[in-house]
């Protein structure tokens, strides 16, 4: 059974190589890699990865005309768009605007008529029970739907005889 702890401080080991720790972790981690052969392994490893990244890193170069194509690149986008792409772009975000505005109002527009609905249903319930109560309301009520029935059936016997003749 080895001395070190069962705990490997490995989330902290690259910490450690880069300088990030404090120094009571710094400590720790320095007990720890005199002690644990396994994790030495691992700094070693990882201190020859850092040295292989390192290395190819400083033997890249970039392009000669890297900075001649960026620049043309920049140039080439900084010229305004055709008339016919700004209009066009112009007229889609209209229309994108426009659609959007009409399916905000038309959900506010749908929510508002069932909340009508809603309230309309116990208005419904509570003339009819109040025209049932009063007889005199009642008696007006049935008289308004006798005269507007009479109304519509002599409006539609006019209508029918003006087509006709």
């Amino acid at each position: 059974m080895s001395n070190h702890p069962e705990k490997h401080p490995e989330e902290q080991l690259s910490a450690y190589l880069d300088g990030e720790l404090g120094e009571e972790d710094r400590m720790l981690v320095e007990s720890h890699l005199k002690e644990c052969p396994e994790c030495r392994m691992l700094v070693d490893e990882l201190l020859s990865n850092q040295h292989l990244l390192l290395s190819a890193f400083e033997s890249m170069s970039p392009r000669e005309d890297l900075e001649a194509s960026v620049a043309a690149h920049i140039s080439k986008e900084a010229h305004p768009l055709p008339v016919v792409k700004r209009t066009l772009s112009f007229a889609l975000s209209a229309i994108s605007f426009f659609a959007v505005i009409g399916l905000v109002l038309g959900a506010l527009y749908i929510k508002m008529f069932a909340g009508a609905v809603k309230l309309m249903k116990p208005l419904l319930f509570l003339s009819t029970h109040l025209i049932a109560e009063m007889p005199l309301l009642m008696g007006v009520v049935i008289l308004f739907s006798v005269t507007a029935l009479t109304l519509s059936a002599v409006s539609l016997l006019r209508l029918l005889r003006t087509t006709t003749s």
